[in-house]
């Protein structure tokens, strides 16, 4: 029998072969983008079964669980956080309908959209939603209220929406494709439409919460590892004051303490990953994304004025390691439901 250990290795080597056959090419040079070239390599990644990877075997996956989505995630991130993060949300997506709702959005070809509100309980549903992943002539998986303050989740294509999404440029993560989305408490839904509703709804929202934070900190993991070779490979070939820079004992400091972040970080999310539980989802987040943050920061700072040169790819890097921190909500807002939650436990 397989070990776990074994698992996550063949996806590793299934990622890493995809990313250097797929994405490579296109982000290196970075800015060779676009939306032909998303839309191409987010089939190959359906041919391969990306977004299936996280779905037992029933349900038409290849039977792993989250740590390996994680690993799957993680790996595409040390090409491109922004192409990890468009299989992750879409294979997170995809698992918790499977595990709650199984008849639920099983169509394939085009990215599932979601929009969900920033929560401060696990009952909370905002007005405003933070869209993201959508692309026209897709679907969106929304979560709001209904005019009775229930919770409901409605599968809707976005041509159906009634009011459109407003769509912004983002600061990193550019293929997500973020917009907001003003809820209207009595807008009509056609019953077809309405997938879960009251604590199915709920169970559904935090279940999406957790996967989504979840691919959330892998991404941030394989990010920092990126960044953090990028700046080890610069100090050892770059020369200051008659030594290469790595042997000052500053910069050695430095590089030290961005190592030990990353072999945490992975440490990190794989222990929540194997947990599942929304408070650890959370956790390992807001850990891992701000670790990501320091760490990018950090390359950057190592290259000096180079860090900040497209050419590079470390500038691209702190703008995704900041987008991290914000999705799929705010590290603000995940401590304030972690405090809620235990607040809640203790009432």
């Amino acid at each position: 029998m397989t070990s776990a250990q074994e698992q996550r290795e063949q996806v590793r080597d299934m990622a890493t072969r995809f990313a250097q056959q797929h994405i490579a090419p296109l982000v290196d040079p970075p800015g060779a983008d676009g939306d032909a070239s998303k839309k191409a390599v987010f089939e190959a990644g359906l041919e391969t079964g990306f977004d299936r990877i996280a779905l037992s075997e029933d349900a038409g996956g290849f039977g792993f669980g989250m740590p390996e989505l994680c690993t799957l995630v993680e790996s595409l991130a040390e090409t491109s956080a922004s192409y990890a993060m468009l299989f992750g949300v879409e294979a997170a997506a995809r698992s918790a309908l499977a595990n709650h709702l199984p008849a639920a959005g099983e169509g394939r070809g085009l990215p599932l959209g979601l929009a969900i509100g920033e929560p401060v309980s696990k009952c909370d549903f905002d007005h405003t939603t933070f869209v993201f992943n959508a692309v026209s002539g897709g679907d969106v998986l929304r979560l709001s209220k209904d005019g009775d303050g229930a919770a409901v989740v409605t599968l809707l294509n976005l041509a159906e929406l009634i009011r459109p999404i407003v769509w912004e440029k983002s600061l990193g993560l550019e293929l997500l494709s973020f917009g907001h989305l003003e809820v209207l408490e009595h807008s009509p839904v056609a019953a077809s439409k309405v997938i879960a509703t009251g604590q199915q709804a709920i169970e559904l929202y935090g279940s999406l919460l957790a996967r989504l934070s979840l691919v959330s900190a892998a991404c941030a993991a394989g990010l920092e590892n990126m960044a953090y070779r990028k700046a080890l490979a610069y100090a050892s070939e770059r020369y200051q004051g008659g030594k290469e820079i790595i042997d000052h004992t500053h910069l050695r400091t430095v590089l030290g303490a961005m190592a030990a972040n990353c072999t945490v970080g992975s440490s990190v999310v794989l222990g929540a990953a194997a947990d599942l539980s929304l408070r650890h989802a959370l956790a390992a987040k807001i850990s891992v994304t701000e670790s990501c943050v320091r760490v990018c920061t950090d390359a950057v700072q190592i290259l000096g004025g180079y860090g900040y040169m497209k050419d590079y790819g470390l500038e691209e890097k702190m703008r995704d390691a900041a987008m991290l921190a914000l999705f799929p909500l705010s590290n603000s807002r995940a401590e304030l439901l972690i405090a809620a939650a235990d607040r809640d436990s203790f009432s």
